[in-house]
């Protein structure tokens, strides 16, 4: 049917309808974008929250206090996928470059790859819409924290204009694109809370198969400014602790760092787990980690 499923999942972002609106307003071709948004709000608090219907726009809401984490909510929001060619991931506090569909689509289409995705980090923005200056943003390894859990990093350079495409091992879960088979194969973790989100989606798609590029045109921009009144469900949700932990085992596993599984945490493990296009070992060999002794290009990495 073509046209280009936006997921967008939003924790009591009063920012959400902006980020609706401008994926709309910015795009070339507004007809082939169609959004789904799963909205996590208190009904009391959050009125501010709310979005205004409008054509191509899908929203499912539940009550804040039974949401689950980032990637759970991910999962859910993919259900509203209702077979579009093309996937995109964002977050609800976000604006986008002109033209950012038909950018995506002509950069996909020149991946040698035949199951290519393109991500990263988008540029900073502070709202309501000071725009960084155009960049080249690639992500890379930060530090193994105390539980061996890698976390990641982004470095920013000039964008040439003729910047190429170059391959990459990691995805950020605010800025991915591919297409729609990547719902059906590799479909977001629900049981993974927040951290370690990113780097066990990079090593799944990997090892199904996918290849990763870095954009060279910039696509989207992110709020990352520290706003100590927005709600946070690491703040509100009184079970985050132990699905953290649950969580966190989970990520150890996927990444070989820990060789056992607890059942609390291996749930639908065959569901989300890697794929058999290629193993880990060639994944650890391509990206230059080494989880389990935590090692980057030969370097320890440690927080």
């Amino acid at each position: 049917m073509g046209g280009i499923f936006v997921s967008v999942v939003s924790y009591r972002d009063a920012d959400l309808q902006n980020t609706v609106d401008d994926l709309f307003a910015q795009a070339a071709d507004p007809s082939r974008v169609f959004v789904g948004v799963y909205l996590q709000m208190d009904s009391t608090l959050d009125q501010d929250c709310l979005i205004r219907p409008r054509p191509n726009l899908r929203v499912e809401t539940i009550d804040a206090k039974n949401a689950k984490g980032s990637s759970w909510a991910r999962s859910k929001v993919q259900a509203l996928w209702r077979g579009e060619d093309y996937f995109f991931q964002v977050d609800s506090h976000m604006r986008f470059a002109k033209g950012w569909d038909e950018t995506l689509l002509a950069m996909i289409a020149r991946c040698p790859s035949p199951k290519a995705v393109i991500s990263t980090y988008p540029l900073p923005f502070t709202p309501p819409a000071s725009l960084h200056d155009d960049r080249y943003v690639t992500i890379k390894p930060k530090a193994f924290d105390t539980d061996g859990v890698m976390l990641q990093n982004s470095g920013m350079f000039p964008l040439l204009p003729d910047q190429p495409l170059v391959q990459s091992a990691f995805v950020s879960a605010g800025m991915l694109f591919g297409p729609s088979s990547v719902i059906s194969e590799v479909p977001s973790d629900e049981y993974i809370f927040f951290t370690g989100e990113e780097i066990t989606m990079g090593v799944r798609l990997w090892t199904h198969g996918y290849d990763i590029y870095a954009p060279n045109r910039v696509i989207g921009y992110h709020n990352y400014g520290l706003n100590p009144d927005r709600p946070r469900i690491w703040k509100d949700l009184a079970m985050q602790a132990e699905l953290s932990a649950q969580s966190r085992a989970r990520v150890l596993w996927l990444c070989g760092t820990k060789d056992n599984l607890p059942q609390a945490s291996a749930v639908e493990i065959d569901k989300y787990g890697l794929g058999s296009a290629r193993s880990l070992a060639e994944y650890e060999m391509f990206s230059h980690i080494d989880f389990k002794k935590r090692l980057y290009m030969g370097k320890q990495l440690v927080a």
